[in-house]
């Protein structure tokens, strides 16, 4: 699910919630907000029943944001290294523990974005 564009299998359970009158507009406002969201709160509330392709759905789409927020968070630090911000600022920055964390992390990143390459992860990407 990238931005603007909504899982089919989600919005089609999302479409199908009901609480009764009482409670149309808070369904409303779920069906209407970002899907990651929607499920949380939906899973908060008890406001629904997750079948097995939802959760399927659930679990791509969290792959997919990690995967986009792990792509930033790289493309942030390399441009932020080549500006001559110390580790100490992106440590502050991104709220690292440690500066060995801050470090350690554009590796981590790579080899998170490796695992999660497309091909790697069935179903995600199709």
């Amino acid at each position: 699910m990238t931005e603007g564009k909504r899982n089919p299998i989600i919005a089609e359970w999302l479409n199908g919630l009901s609480t009764g009158d009482r409670d149309e507009a808070r369904v409303a406002a779920l069906r209407a907000t970002n899907q990651l969201n929607a499920l949380r709160v939906s899973s908060e509330l008890g406001v629904g029943n997750f079948p097995d392709n939802v959760l399927t759905a659930w679990a791509i789409e969290i792959v997919r944001a990690h995967r986009v927020v792990n792509q930033s968070e790289s493309a942030f630090i390399e441009e932020a290294r080549n500006k001559g911000w110390t580790w100490e600022q992106i440590r502050d920055r991104l709220g690292f523990q440690s500066l060995e964390v801050a470090k350690g992390r554009q590796e981590a990143l790579a080899l998170e974005l490796e695992r999660t390459q497309p091909p790697n992860i069935p179903g995600a990407y199709s």
